[in-house]
Parts: structure tokens; sequence; C-alpha cells
């Protein structure tokens, strides 16, 4: 059995130190233009099991032994297995190199616009309304959001963020109840708190050039949401 990590949005994220995307055989890394750090469209398979190395270069390179061509352990290259075009072009390439170089100057700056936010609703809003992070994690804080009442009251106050010119999003579905999901998975158990915590999620804006300004005003308009009642 192998363990897959899905570490989409989990770049300079630790667990005990470790960073998130080394614990499985195989892991994901998402250079999305919404993600911390990108290059528009693009991203990363990390190999920590080298038995799947050999593979993942004949994957990569639209299925074919390329690379044992050019290492000159074939006399010539051909297709011996499945795979597609995954290597980025030089633009893409260059624009997030010149990021992953400051990757820990851009998530600690995140980080001080995330602690904002936490720091400016805590003393308006239940604990259990605030995002949590886990003893030994730290976070990249790739986003920051918060948890309604219910998806009523996340519609209410998603809507008056808009009407003040504030952009905040309903996170995804859960996957169970999505078409994919219903197609080719199973759901185990009983849903008692999936669909309901997905319905009252609301993420606040966070990017990386934001102002500490901009945090204040989405935290003033939160606050003033809750107490006008």
């Amino acid at each position: 059995m192998s363990l897959i990590e899905d570490a989409a949005h989990c770049i300079d994220a630790y667990y005990d130190d470790q960073h998130l995307g080394t614990f499985g055989d195989l892991a994901t890394l998402s250079f999305h233009y919404t993600k911390n750090v990108q290059c528009s469209e693009g991203g990363a398979l990390l190999i920590n099991n080298e038995r799947y190395r050999e593979r993942a270069l004949v994957l990569r390179d639209k299925g074919t032994n390329r690379k044992a061509f050019l290492d000159g352990q074939v006399d010539r290259y051909s297709w011996v297995d499945i795979g597609s075009s995954y290597t980025l072009g030089e633009v893409n390439a260059a624009m997030l190199l010149s990021q992953l170089s400051g990757v820990h100057e851009i998530t600690a700056k995140r980080q001080a616009l995330w602690s904002r936010y936490y720091s400016g609703l805590e003393a308006y809003l239940p604990t259990e309304c605030l995002p949590v992070i886990p003893p030994k994690a730290r976070t990249n804080a790739h986003l920051f959001s918060l948890q309604c009442q219910d998806t009523k009251e996340r519609m209410v106050l998603q809507q008056y963020l808009q009407d003040n010119n504030i952009q905040a999003y309903f996170h995804y579905v859960p996957l169970h109840s999505s078409e994919a999901g219903q197609k080719f998975g199973i759901f185990q158990g009983e849903d008692c708190y999936t669909t309901k915590r997905s319905g009252a999620l609301l993420r606040l804006p966070l990017y990386t050039n934001m102002t500490t300004d901009q945090v204040e005003r989405v935290v003033e308009c939160i606050i003033e949401f809750y107490t006008k009642g």
C-alpha cells in the first residue's frame, strides 16, 4: 500500500517540523495562480519513494523513455507507457523560480495578515467560528476562513461583504455530494458534519500583496455585521 499526499496548497507548511508533501510515497504541489507560490498554471510531483521515479519520468515525457536515451541506457527512445507533456515552459518556470527563492518571505507576509485577521476578530466571534492551527502544525497562511452558524448566516454575511465591495467566497462542495463523487465514490457512515460545515464556511480575502489596511477594513466590516445584529 502506498500513501499519496494531496499537498496542493501546502508549500512551506509543516507538521512537527517536517514539510507537508514529504510524508507519503508521492505528493503533489500546485502552482496554480490561486496558490501562495504560482506560475499561472503548473505543479510538481514529489517522489519520496525511489521505486516510482523511473515510471514518473516516463509519464512526464509523453510516455517515452527519453530520459533513458539521454542517459545512454538505450540507443533510441520510443513510447513505452501512457503519459503526457507535464514540463513547464521557460516563462512559467522563470516566474516560479523567482518566487521559490523568496518563499519564506512570502509565507511570513501571509502569516502576518492571517494573524491580523485572527487578533481583530477573536474578541467579537466565538472561538469555534475561527480557524484552528493544530499542535505541532505550522501554517503557510494559504487562507483564512470563518465558520458561520449555518448556511443562511454565511450567505447573508457574504452578501453584506459584497455590498461593501469585499469579495469573500464559499468553499468547495463536499466531494461526496459532487457529481463526480456520486459517480465514482461511496460515502461511508453518516454525514453528521461535512455538508453542514461546508455550507457555513466563508473564505475571506487573503493574498500576498494584500495590505494591513485592507485586512483592517474586512475585519471592521465583519464586526459591524455582527454587532449591528
